[in-house]
């Protein structure tokens, strides 16, 4: 978007824009990723714009391994909670706080093309256990929607009623305290 604002961008006829002749060169060299988006906001910005794009893409990048993090533990911590699993918790979450900082050591010094091959492999991956997940869950889903159609033909507000439909895992008490007042008026 920033490329486009600035006007510094390449077309069919080849690059545009103030910085066209220096965007073109760093094409012909192979270089790619930061330094056009450098170049292009140096365009508007002065010499001050790759030292602000540098900054921005390293807030950026730290705030992504924070979230990244947090998200591990905070899965790690579900899936090994209670009083017993908890010495498997503290493990888990020992490990990731060791692993994380390595990891990202590594992936800031492999190779972009390796980096990215084992990023989508890595995707690929869950892509695939999700879909098995939710081809599992579908019977549920189906289920559900089927209580919600019944539901709509009857006029009804459409809720979940645990009594109806449940499942282990499903918390009922809270399910019950959020729709207390449609399940009263449906007895």
């Amino acid at each position: 978007m920033m490329m486009i604002l600035t006007d510094c961008y390449n077309t069919a006829g080849g690059y545009i824009g103030s910085g066209a002749a220096e965007l073109g060169q760093l094409a012909a060299e192979g270089y790619n990723g930061v330094l056009f988006v450098q170049l292009a906001c140096r365009t508007v910005m002065g010499s001050i714009a790759p030292t602000f794009i540098a900054i921005m893409l390293a807030l950026f990048s730290w705030t992504c391994l924070i979230s990244y993090y947090y998200e591990a533990e905070t899965a790690a911590m579900y899936l090994f909670q209670g009083k017993e699993k908890e010495k498997i918790r503290k493990t888990v979450i020992m490990i990731l706080r060791i692993a994380v900082p390595v990891i990202i050591f590594i992936w800031g010094n492999i190779d972009n093309a390796l980096a990215w091959s084992i990023s989508d492999t890595a995707l690929f991956g869950t892509t695939w256990i999700n879909m098995l997940v939710v081809l599992l869950l579908s019977p549920k889903v189906f289920a559900l929607y089927k209580d919600y159609e019944e539901q709509m033909k009857a006029g009804k507000d459409p809720y979940y009623n645990p009594d109806k439909l449940c499942w282990k895992g499903v918390d009922v008490e809270m399910w019950k305290d959020v729709n207390k007042k449609y399940i009263a008026n449906d007895k």
